[in-house]
């Protein structure tokens, strides 16, 4: 795909994909959780979601003449949501000027190549990752699991996973004893992977139910559920 340019950045190699705005509430959510003190920078600081909760921070945004690359001055953290198309790069970078490190990002950012999981342990370690939902679920465009993920310069500790909502038990059908193969339909949610009978939503195929989890149109799933159930579920 081809990078686009962006207004005022035509001699830069930017992807448009990676000007996206976090929700204010969520950056809110994020700051609140990890508590940032002492010099703190957002190094993308976009529409200020992240900046206007940390009163006093320092910023950085390429928009408006300020790259995150040309900043050099060491700060306690960095808190903010960076462009994923160069989260290699701006990792490097901010290994280098800050001790704490929280960014908003897919998950799997942080353990889809050997040699940034090696940079990162070499450098320090991963205290926390605060999963918000997908991507969809926090209004960023990307599918996989998202959420808040602090690192930190020197860190030999293990790594906490934190889940911003409880788990929800999924309910199958109820299927007669002896065990038999429950041939069931249910539907599921792309938003969060929720997955129920098809009869907890409306008949009609062209009127899916709302996942009750985060709100997405539930999908009709046809295919038969392989599990066998020696009982009926309570």
């Amino acid at each position: 795909m081809m990078n686009m340019a962006l207004p005022g950045l035509e001699t830069e190699c930017v992807k448009a994909t990676d000007i996206v705005m976090t929700d204010p509430a969520h950056a809110r959510e994020i700051v609140q959780r990890f508590k940032p003190t002492g010099r703190i920078l957002d190094p993308f600081r976009g529409d200020g979601a992240f900046w206007n909760e940390m009163p006093g921070a320092e910023w950085c945004e390429i928009r408006e003449g300020r790259d995150f690359f040309a900043w050099r001055e060491p700060v306690d953290w960095i808190v903010s949501n960076p462009p994923y198309s160069i989260f290699s790069d701006v990792m490097r970078h901010a290994f280098g000027v800050a001790r704490d490190i929280v960014f908003l990002i897919p998950i799997n950012k942080t353990f889809n190549s050997f040699v940034m999981m090696r940079d990162i342990w070499q450098w320090g370690g991963v205290p926390t990752m605060y999963v918000m939902g997908t991507g969809a679920m926090i209004g960023l465009p990307v599918g996989f699991a998202t959420g808040a993920v602090h690192f930190q310069r020197g860190y030999r500790g293990p790594t906490a996973v934190e889940f911003r909502i409880p788990n929800t038990p999924v309910r199958r059908a109820a299927c007669a004893s002896p065990p038999v193969a429950c041939s069931a339909s249910f539907a599921w949610c792309p938003g969060c992977g929720i997955s129920r009978p098809v009869d907890q939503f409306p008949a009609d195929p062209e009127l899916p139910g709302i996942c009750s989890v985060c709100d997405a149109t539930m999908k009709q799933n046809n295919a038969l559920c392989v599990l066998t159930h020696s009982k009926k579920e309570q």
